[in-house]
């Protein structure tokens, strides 16, 4: 299996990187319990968790712009450890409140704090890898983030149905081992700006390519996300207990770890953009089957499709956004990406539970079919397209 990741010969900066992730992501408990935990454990509203989730993802919009400009001018090591050690305290401040008005208010910073990190991470990976390994970086990181991820779905379902107070105690322990790890081993890798980068192309959003996938993957995010809100609240209703959902947001993480190795050879074929229109439409029919589901195992079944989906994406956008960008603004180009995710986050809960609470969960998951098919076909036409109107990094 590491085989086919080829291990060696990557910079030991980047394994340090890869290690902090790691055992950031195997405490990765509270967002994906966010919607059972204000609803199950704080007796919140469909309408109140989707505001309080959405202040949440308002936090990590803001956090991708925020974290690149620091990332690139403060440098990546201080912008990981300071925000990774805001992002404990304010986890386990956020555990101790009721009311949702400070709910939204510090589950705004805790959003913002959390993932400020990202675009530091990815400018970081982005400095020390030689750019013909990227990719295979990415990867890296995206499967060692599953890893963790299936490993805290079990725990955090087990823990949640003891007490939900454990999520965020555990959250935040292995956020600040992810911060000691990067103070004591990871040197800062910020490059200086070169004279031709000094005023060209600072600007990600005067680059077409990067508007493109921008748009292209903030719908996909949003579609994506309905797996933390939704879908949880749907398998609820249904019956499904905490310790079953944990079991599915594992079996995510287990099947993507098992076969992005196994299809690696496979995943070779497709460039990037391809592999990302078929990851929009695989997770799209996924989700369509929930419209149908009532029983565990066509939520199983649901979970199968999102995850061969991830597979395809995986590593995709983030070593197209590290090829486009300029070496010294690495930094704005991966956070204005994050911005797809954060806008998402912000968005998804709010659509997903406003149009639950409306139309009922079968309306929303076969609208999430339909925009994935479209999501597919505009990244087909891009990579169509994309020989013509590269523009080429400087």
């Amino acid at each position: 299996m590491l085989q086919y990741f080829h291990l060696q010969n990557l910079p030991r900066a980047f394994y340090v990187i890869l290690c902090a992730i790691l055992i950031n992501s195997l405490g990765g408990f509270v967002i994906p319990f966010l919607a059972l935990y204000l609803t199950g454990y704080r007796h919140f509203s469909l309408a109140s968790t989707g505001l309080i989730a959405g202040s949440v993802g308002l936090g990590v919009f803001l956090s991708g712009p925020c974290g690149g400009f620091l990332a690139d001018h403060f440098g990546r090591r201080r912008v990981l450890v300071i925000s990774m050690q805001l992002a404990a305290a304010l986890t386990l401040l956020f555990s101790q409140m009721t009311r949702e008005p400070f709910l939204m208010s510090i589950g705004f910073c805790l959003g913002f704090f959390t993932n400020l990190y990202g675009p530091a991470a990815s400018a970081a990976v982005a400095d020390v890898v030689p750019e013909a390994d990227l990719q295979r970086a990415f990867r890296l990181v995206y499967w060692v983030n599953n890893i963790g991820f299936a490993v805290a779905g079990s725990l955090a379902g087990f823990f949640a149905n003891k007490n939900f107070q454990i999520l965020f105690f555990g959250d935040a322990l292995t956020t600040l081992l992810f911060a000691f790890i990067v103070w004591k081993y990871l040197p800062e890798s910020r490059p200086e700006p070169k004279e031709n980068q000094a005023k060209k192309n600072v600007n990600p959003f005067k680059n077409k390519i990067f508007v493109s996938l921008f748009v292209l993957m903030l719908v996909a995010q949003i579609l994506v996300l309905q797996a933390t809100v939704a879908f949880p609240v749907d398998m609820a209703n249904h019956g499904i207990s905490a310790i079953q959902y944990g079991l599915m947001a594992s079996l995510n993480g287990i099947l993507i770890v098992v076969l992005q190795p196994l299809l690696g050879t496979f995943l070779n074929f497709f460039s990037p953009f391809l592999a990302l229109g078929i990851a929009a439409l695989l997770t799209g029919i996924g989700f369509a089957i929930n419209a149908f589901a009532g029983t565990l195992i066509f939520y199983v079944i649901t979970v199968v499709f999102w995850s061969i989906g991830e597979v395809f994406a995986g590593g995709s956008n983030s070593s197209i956004v590290a090829k486009i960008a300029p070496s010294s603004h690495q930094g704005r180009y991966q956070g204005a990406m994050a911005m797809t995710y954060g806008s998402a986050a912000f968005l998804a809960p709010i659509i997903g539970s406003s149009i639950m609470q409306k139309f009922g969960a079968p309306t929303l998951w076969i609208g999430c079919v339909g925009l994935s098919g479209a999501v597919a076909v505009c990244y087909f036409i891009l990579k169509n397209s994309l020989s013509e109107s590269r523009e080429p990094k400087t």
